[in-house]
């Protein structure tokens, strides 16, 4: 296959015969999701049967398992990290808040990695057994949402490291972790497409600093 902007041109296979085919296709757009679709082509006369169903529906075992993992991460991000930011930088906190802070936090330490094989499963079309491939991995990191990923979780190991921390490493620890996530969340994702790029991203940072913010101060 030829990539010509944004159009792929891909090549019939040798040695078709005459009929009708459905070509189903997968590929991972810009802003790191993947997309799939079919086109339905005939070689010569159109064939007499009825072509055969693209191939489209949704593995729910796998999808479930993205939200989950997302929502570790998240939880990992907003409330654990920005619960330590709030806590060394404006409220004391009690020993329960960051208790609270410290396990989101190793949630989503868990959560990151994992959620970057799921999206390589997904991106490849793949069940939850080939989350033991190689090639899933390399997939999950090769999108952008690897990047996000791999942001996500230095602030995460920041965020940890300033709950249990004194309270200088702790403010500058924290100040990392919560810029860390708004770089994070823009990294991928409408984003990381979007245009004009110098408001997308910026707005996008700024949009999950605020989060996160907010969240820790709620613990």
């Amino acid at each position: 296959f030829m990539l010509h902007d944004s159009t792929l041109d891909i090549e019939a296979p040798a040695g078709l015969g005459g009929g009708t085919y459905v070509l189903n296709w997968r590929v991972i757009s810009e802003d790191g999701h993947p997309v799939s679709g079919s086109a339905v082509f005939s070689i010569g006369a159109p064939g007499a049967q009825t072509a055969p169903a693209a191939a489209g529906s949704i593995d729910w075992p796998v999808r479930v398992a993205i939200w989950l993992a997302r929502i570790a991460l998240y939880a990992g991000l907003f409330i654990g990290v920005g619960g330590a930011f709030f806590r060394n930088w404006i409220g004391e906190g009690s020993p329960a808040a960051s208790r609270i802070a410290l396990l989101t936090v190793l949630v989503g330490l868990i959560a990151a990695p994992l959620s970057v094989g799921l999206q390589g499963l997904d991106a490849l079309g793949l069940s939850l057994p080939g989350i033991g491939q190689a090639i899933t991995w390399r997939t999950g990191l090769s999108t952008t949402y690897g990047t996000t990923a791999a942001i996500a979780a230095a602030a995460l190991a920041a965020g940890a490291i300033a709950t249990v921390s004194g309270p200088r490493p702790g403010k500058l620890l924290s100040l990392v972790g919560l810029l860390a996530i708004g770089a994070a969340l823009a990294a991928s994702g409408h984003a990381s497409a979007a245009q004009p790029q110098w408001v997308t991203r910026p707005a996008v940072f700024l949009h999950g600093v605020g989060i996160a913010f907010w969240a820790g101060a709620l613990v």
